[in-house]
């Protein structure tokens, strides 16, 4: 199965749960939006994925999407992580690459 995943929006609360929010896409015919990345209310620092889901009257979740078996979400989740972690580090880097330009242009600024 061809799994695209695009982060949607990062989420930089640092009180907030959730993470950042992706949509995929499967062999390019269907659309699951609203996955969340949610980082571990027992485990600082761990993060898992949540299926996008509504709340019923019991105040329960009840999932919109899931996968069927285990090997599925297996795949789609380390599809998920993965990208997200991608998006993390290229965003990283490009606020050190812009710093480092600051820095630069400061040095060259002084230098005249």
């Amino acid at each position: 199965m061809k799994i695209n995943v695009k982060v949607n929006r990062l989420i930089t609360d640092k009180d907030s749960q959730i993470k950042a929010i992706v949509s995929v896409t499967l062999d390019n015919a269907y659309a699951i939006h609203n996955i969340r990345v949610m980082e571990s209310a027992t485990n600082s620092g761990t993060c898992f994925v949540a299926m996008p889901s509504v709340k019923k009257k019991d105040d329960k979740y009840f999932e919109l999407f899931h996968p069927v078996s285990a090997e599925a979400r297996k795949e789609l989740v380390d599809e998920i992580m993965k990208t997200y972690e991608i998006y993390l580090s290229a965003r990283e880097n490009a606020e050190t690459d812009k710093k480092h330009e600051v820095v630069a242009k400061e040095e060259v600024e002084l230098s005249k």
